[in-house]
């Protein structure tokens, strides 16, 4: 499963990386697929956010 949200996070750092000026949204459907705890769920955001990706 980690492959996959890898890979989601890297397609949308590419896309953000190709249109700065865009904005580039990720969409979890369920919370609890990103892990186990809190500390876990919230790492990808702050990941995402620290590339400029909502």
């Amino acid at each position: 499963m980690w492959s996959q949200v890898e890979a989601a996070l890297e397609a949308a750092r590419q896309i953000k990386a190709h249109a700065p000026h865009c904005r580039v949204i990720f969409t979890v459907y369920e919370m609890k697929r990103l892990g186990r705890d809190s500390a876990e769920q919230t790492a990808p955001g702050d990941h995402l956010t620290a590339h400029g990706i909502v």
